[in-house]
């Protein structure tokens, strides 16, 4: 396993966050690199996300433009955020849950069997608890465009 160097770049960034932390300023990459060199490619990013969480603050990201750091107006919409994060996660391990007990319950002892049931119902609860997040911070859904869909002739 490899360790982490603190390269001057990090530093720049941690600086830079450490002076522009005010509730709602939006970090805009081509700010950051213009103003501390570092470039936005994914590794940037990722030190600039890491530069926010050891300043202890939460953000907001904004999909190819920065990170908006948290203020009263983003805080149920970061949080609503984690949970569908979560969601996604206990899906997979849902669908595991599943199948591995349908495969395999009748050959696990008693106590592999009530704690199987017993994940299962932990991931039942986190998934309702997604649902509602989604529900009312959720992403504004898409309508389909109505009328049939053009489908060539030939694949």
């Amino acid at each position: 396993m490899g360790s982490r160097r603190i390269t001057p770049e990090y530093l720049a960034l941690v600086a830079y966050v450490e002076t522009n932390r005010a509730p709602g300023y939006l970090l805009d990459f081509r700010v950051i690199e213009q103003e501390t060199g570092v470039p936005m490619d994914s590794r940037g990013k990722q030190m600039l996300r890491r530069a926010i969480m050891r300043t202890k603050l939460e953000y907001l990201a904004k999909r190819n433009i920065g990170c908006q750091l948290a203020d009263s107006d983003t805080v149920m919409e970061i949080l609503g955020h984690r949970v569908m994060a979560i969601d996604s996660r206990v899906i997979r391990a849902d669908t595991s849950e599943r199948l591995l007990q349908e495969q395999f319950f009748h050959s696990l002892s008693v106590e592999e069997q009530k704690g199987i049931l017993f994940l299962g119902s932990v991931f039942g609860a986190i998934r309702l608890a997604a649902e509602q997040a989604k529900q009312i911070w959720g992403p504004e859904r898409k309508e389909l465009p109505s009328g049939n869909p053009i489908v060539p002739d030939r694949l």
